[in-house]
């Protein structure tokens, strides 16, 4: 019994100092006009961002944020350039296309990070940094809430970055609302 009434006051104790934690980051965030940012870092912008501010969730956090492209393409930079220059997104886009510069990108510094509205990943090194125990960093990104949206940009049932799928991805991206113009 005694066992148990001391995990009971750690976890008492552990929910004290979690709730004066959140309360911090809020507040700040309230302060600093950054609210729907922060409540994203606790994943409850789902949950509160539109009673807040009446705008969709969409709206708030970030579809209008940065496009990563991240693959060794099969078309050329100008063609993914001209394509998103097509949809208006050209400002928006930030590609790592080539293998050295794939291999050595941190995908960790893409969690909780609010700056990006959206990812397409293509072809890539098995032994990139931030797959930790999945078998690869594509895995653990859609397997986690603490990423953007992913998106594979596949054709014939593997990963290729070409034209056309690009010009799919952002068309579906749109119409459904999680990627603003």
């Amino acid at each position: 019994m005694v066992a148990t009434s001391s995990i009971i006051m750690n976890e008492a104790v552990l929910v004290t100092k979690a709730i004066q934690y959140i309360t911090n980051e809020l507040t700040e965030g309230l302060q600093s006009h950054r609210l729907p940012e922060v409540l994203a870092k606790f994943n409850l912008a789902e949950r509160f961002c539109s009673t807040i501010t009446g705008k969709s969730n969409v709206d708030i956090l970030g579809s209008s944020g940065k496009i990563l492209v991240i693959g060794e393409p099969a078309c050329k930079v100008k063609d993914i350039r001209g394509i998103f220059k097509s949809f208006g997104l050209v400002d928006r886009l930030e590609c790592y296309l080539d293998y050295h510069s794939i291999q050595g990108y941190n995908f960790n510094r893409l969690r909780n990070n609010s700056k990006y509205s959206l990812i397409i990943v293509g072809p890539m090194p098995h032994s990139t940094q931030g797959a930790g125990d999945y078998s690869s960093v594509i895995a653990r990104m859609e397997d986690s809430d603490e990423f953007p949206s992913v998106v594979r940009a596949t054709a014939n049932g593997r990963l290729k970055i070409t034209k056309s799928n690009l010009k799919q991805i952002l068309q579906n991206a749109l119409d459904c609302g999680s990627l603003a113009a």
